[in-house]
């Protein structure tokens, strides 16, 4: 229903809880949220460990790796799928950064 609508919902999984995030209504501007949200996270002098996830969409993941390079180069940066069921629950073109700051 949501690509119906044209609305990308953005969700935060962290520690195990599930937030909704506000929506978007581009898909370009749901990445720039996502990035937004990433830049946000930043510690100074920790080394990033990041994967970006895609439904059935390789290159949108490959971009959002390619959009965070451009700012700093990660420990271990990865493009990966999400499994089947998050596919038939979302459909194809989903995309999800997933990261953390490993500090010294």
């Amino acid at each position: 229903m949501a690509a119906g609508l044209r609305v990308h919902p953005i969700f935060e999984l962290r520690d195990g809880n599930i937030r909704s995030l506000a929506p978007c209504f581009s898909q370009e501007r749901a990445i720039r949220r996502l990035l937004s949200y990433w830049r946000r996270s930043r510690v100074e002098g920790a080394r990033l460990h990041l994967i970006a996830l895609h439904a059935l969409a390789p290159e949108g993941a490959e971009r959002l790796l390619e959009e965070v390079r451009r700012e700093v180069e990660p420990a271990t940066g990865l493009v990966a799928a999400f499994g089947p069921v998050m596919v038939v629950h979302t459909g194809p073109g989903l995309l999800g950064l997933s990261w953390w700051w490993e500090e010294p």
